[in-house]
């Protein structure tokens, strides 16, 4: 992050002075349009973890795997959380990654969520699951960039670039 040219920014009401000390890294979590995904499997795509898997919060990954409604994939396939995802991720489709993606973002526990087109190859069931899965994190910052405005009834507040203003 570089500091502002002009401006402020504040966390938690208080205003940032010391961005060298503040850990972005462990704050935000990015999800963008086209997805990385490693040649490994499921579950270590949306833990990021080499932890045994008995030390990961299990409750918290299940309830994210329903809301993102991944768990109908992984319920497919033959392996479940430990099936590989292949090199380059042929055998998901855009809408599974996307969704793996949005699921290893949740599941970092970050305080700002950033969706930038993540959602874009999702289907409209799924969409609405995981918008209505958005609307509880309260204690989460979240910024979405979409061109789908079904998923802008989730926010406070509406920025529109084109004209450059607040539109609710």
């Amino acid at each position: 992050m570089l500091k502002p040219s002009s401006g402020e920014i504040y966390l938690d009401n208080k205003k940032l002075i010391n961005f060298e000390i503040y850990n972005w890294n462990n704050s935000i979590s990015y999800v963008e349009q086209n997805v990385f995904l490693f040649n490994d499997t499921i579950l270590h795509n949306l833990t990021l973890s080499d932890e045994d898997n008995s030390e990961l919060d299990k409750d918290n990954l299940q309830r994210i795997i329903k809301n993102t409604n991944l768990s109908n994939f992984i319920n497919s396939t033959k392996n479940g959380l430990n099936t590989i995802i292949s090199e380059n991720s042929t055998n998901l489709s855009g809408g599974e990654k996307q969704k793996i993606a949005i699921s290893r973002a949740l599941f970092k526990k970050t305080n700002f969520l950033l969706l930038d087109e993540s959602l874009s190859n999702i289907d409209e069931n799924s969409i609405m699951m995981i918008a209505q899965y958005l609307k509880t994190l309260k204690q989460k910052g979240i910024i979405v960039i979409t061109h789908n405005k079904k998923i802008l009834d989730i926010c406070d507040k509406i920025f529109d670039l084109e004209k450059s203003r607040f539109v609710q």
